[in-house]
């Protein structure tokens, strides 16, 4: 579907700008070909991270309150179950509430988006590897790329005790949540936060300019990022944490213009372009953008993000949507329909990952992907 840059680079290198250079994008890997190709000139980086309320997690009658409470103390959590804690011990209604989730309880595309984002592999649904390739088993989508499967009888994993967990999880901590949270979609969700009502949410960094902007936020100077929970059982340290969105530039194959479809894309992301946009947007897709010192003075005006993506172990955590996934809008849908009936109560968190999983194996089948069950 999409024009191979590496090759139209080859071909016509007086295209390329003096710099441009792909060894500077660190997030490449999730825009190649098997063989190195590049098929998408990334344009942006958003990591899903933990956002949490500083002031209240830093105060010290809080914190007094929550360890004489809970026993240990208050800090951005690392695993699911102090997530559970923490939400309860902030859920003071009408005006706070403990805890949202990024894209809402809502029977829509961005319930499916939340699972295989989020909540699959923050509770370890898939294999172990941070690589784009060569993955057995797709992290959060719980599928086989052997036998394409989501059963666990066929290697698959979305109806595995861990996936199960996630769901349960999910479910545990709605009711932290505002009212309203099952008519909602990340927008709304996001809105929840900026407007002071949310201690704690993991969600796209897309929306850290906007909590950090006063004048439609009232938690600006208030918040910080931390790496997203996990599952103490069943998430290890091999496995991803949660989702990065790396979107960008592709050429259609039957562009009758590729040449300024490249030009374009190699400006967004020339470097004064990129220096412009973290400034402002909190995203860069260059190391040398990334690593600027003056990035420095804004790096607590936006939570901390810099100071996280820097790390190149933690990138490594945040993946993109697994390349052999071919088929997302089909795919997705059967996600978010069975999920919802979880969220409804039809199912019980056991019964609808045995749904998901049977269901998204007939989807594989019916399309066309090579089953071997």
């Amino acid at each position: 579907w999409v024009m191979d840059i590496t090759k139209l680079m080859e071909e016509r290198p007086e295209l390329v700008e003096p710099g441009f250079d792909p060894n500077d994008i660190f997030c490449l890997d999730y825009c190649v070909d098997p063989r190195g190709h590049i098929l998408t000139i990334p344009a942006e980086y958003y990591p899903k991270t933990y956002v949490y309320r500083s002031d209240l997690f830093e105060s010290p009658d809080e914190k007094k309150a929550f360890k004489s409470k809970y026993g240990y103390d208050l800090e951005p959590p690392r695993y699911w179950d102090q997530v559970h804690d923490i939400a309860e011990f902030f859920t003071r209604p009408p005006d706070l509430y403990g805890w949202i989730n990024a894209c809402g309880a809502k029977a829509h595309v961005a319930l499916g988006f939340d699972f295989f984002e989020t909540w699959f592999p923050s509770c370890g649904v898939g294999g172990e590897g941070l690589s784009p390739y060569n993955r057995k088993l797709l992290p959060g989508w719980g599928i086989n790329t052997e036998t394409w499967s989501a059963r666990t009888e066929y290697g698959g994993a979305l109806d595995s005790e861990a996936a199960v967990k996630a769901i349960d999880w999910f479910l545990k901590l709605l009711k932290f949540a505002p009212p309203g949270i099952k008519g909602w979609i990340y927008v709304e969700c996001a809105e929840q936060v900026a407007a002071g009502r949310v201690t704690q949410t993991v969600t796209y960094t897309q929306f850290l300019s906007t909590f950090a902007n006063p004048k439609v936020s009232k938690i600006a100077g208030k918040f910080k990022v931390a790496m997203p929970p996990v599952d103490r059982e069943y998430w290890t340290p091999f496995k991803p944490i949660g989702y990065a969105d790396i979107s960008g530039y592709c050429i259609p194959w039957c562009s009758p213009n590729p040449e300024l479809g490249f030009l374009w894309s190699q400006f967004v992301i020339s470097p004064l372009n990129e220096l412009d946009r973290a400034k402002s947007i909190n995203t860069t897709v260059r190391t040398s953008v990334l690593m600027s010192p003056e990035l420095d003075p804004l790096n607590a005006k936006f939570g901390g993000i810099f100071t996280m993506i820097r790390d190149p172990i933690a990138q490594k955590y945040f993946i993109g949507t697994p390349l052999e996934v071919g088929d997302y809008a089909p795919l997705l849908y059967v996600f978010y329909t069975e999920l919802a009936k979880a969220v409804s109560g039809e199912l019980t968190p056991k019964e609808c990952a045995k749904e998901l999983a049977k269901e998204i194996d007939a989807k594989l089948k019916e399309l066309g992907y090579p089953v071997k069950w």
